[in-house]
């Protein structure tokens, strides 16, 4: 016995069919995937920022001389850091649409990390304070974000001993500030963008655990 079968369709109109059952398949594969994206990238980011030099400098380390935190503070003021920005992880799903002439389109977008720093500027952990007014405030923080190698003190210089806030030196006359060279960040460079860029891999690898 011998069977025949017609298609009526044309290859396009079945490549479309294909293409919308696929779409479907994967909005779905996404949609429950995302809380676990999420959760994964919150905990990611925390893991980066603390293995970050920088972090880790500002628990007994250079940083934390240099800007004068205070002995004992410094713990409570990296949790704040890596707290705000993990706090800022954010996943949209953009869903998946067939379409003809170009494949799937759509996809998923993590955010981490608002451009204007807002949740680490409006940290008070990010400024020391040595009295009352501006003149007597360090926004130490968005010195090391944001300004790079520029002089910020062009009077005063570190001298590292065993005074001052932090135990590990002091501001004495003379000379220039400016954040340590292999420390500081600019708004497209800095010790955030630089943790993730150093482990990109590893990020690719949480999000396709997620999407199994």
């Amino acid at each position: 016995m011998t069977i025949s079968i017609k298609i009526l369709e044309t290859d396009v109109v079945i490549k479309r069919r294909i293409m919308k059952a696929v779409a479907k398949e994967v909005n779905v594969i996404f949609n429950k995937a995302k809380p676990r994206i999420f959760t994964e990238m919150q905990k990611l980011t925390e893991k980066l920022l603390f293995a970050s030099p920088e972090i880790q400098s500002l628990q007994g380390g250079d940083l934390q001389a240099v800007f004068g935190i205070r002995k004992g503070e410094e713990d409570s003021v990296v949790y704040a850091i890596v707290k705000a920005v993990s706090s800022s992880v954010k996943v949209e799903n953009i869903v998946i649409s067939a379409r003809s002439s170009m494949g799937l389109r759509g996809g998923m977008k993590i955010y981490i990390q608002p451009d204007d720093f807002s949740n680490l500027l409006s940290l008070p952990e990010g400024y020391v304070f040595y009295g009352e007014g501006d003149a007597n405030t360090i926004p130490w923080l968005q010195w090391l974000l944001t300004l790079g190698d520029k002089i910020l003190i062009g009077d005063y210089h570190f001298e590292a001993k065993d005074m001052g806030r932090s135990t590990m030196g002091i501001m004495v006359p003379k000379g220039t500030f400016r954040v340590p060279p292999s420390y500081s960040g600019t708004e497209d460079n800095n010790f955030i963008t630089r943790a993730f860029a150093r482990r990109a891999g590893e990020i690719a690898k949480a999000i396709q655990r997620s999407l199994r």
